[in-house]
C-alpha cells in the first residue's frame, strides 16, 4: 500500500486537479492523511482508501466522491467532511443477548 499524496493521484483534467486540491483541504480539516493510501496505485490511481475508527472508507479524490458502507456516497466536499466527522464519532454498538 503507497500513502496517499496528490502529487500521485490520477489528474487528467483541470477540474480533476481542483478536486485534489479541495481534498487536501477535507484531509486537512478532518485530520485523517495518515490513514491514507492507494490500495493499488499502479492499477487505479484515482483510488484511495482509508480505515477511519474501523470503518473502510473509499475516495475518488479527482471526482470529489467518498462511500463508506452505513455512511452512504457523498460528493461534495462538505458532505464528505461531515461524513468523516460523523464516522470518527461513531460509538460501537454492543449487541446484547
Amino acid at each position: 500500500m503507497q500513502p496517499y499524496i496528490y502529487q500521485n493521484a490520477f489528474n487528467k483534467y483541470p477540474k480533476h486537479y481542483e478536486n485534489l486540491l479541495n481534498f487536501e483541504i477535507i484531509i486537512n480539516e478532518t485530520g485523517i492523511r495518515s490513514d491514507l493510501y492507494f490500495a493499488n496505485h499502479e492499477k487505479a490511481p484515482w483510488h484511495v482508501q482509508a480505515v477511519i475508527n474501523g470503518f473502510e472508507v473509499n475516495f475518488w479524490p479527482h471526482t470529489m466522491k467518498a462511500f463508506a458502507q452505513g455512511f452512504g456516497t457523498k460528493a461534495t466536499r462538505h458532505a464528505i467532511i461531515d461524513m468523516i466527522w460523523s464516522i470518527k464519532d461513531e460509538k460501537d454498538v454492543e449487541v446484547v443477548e
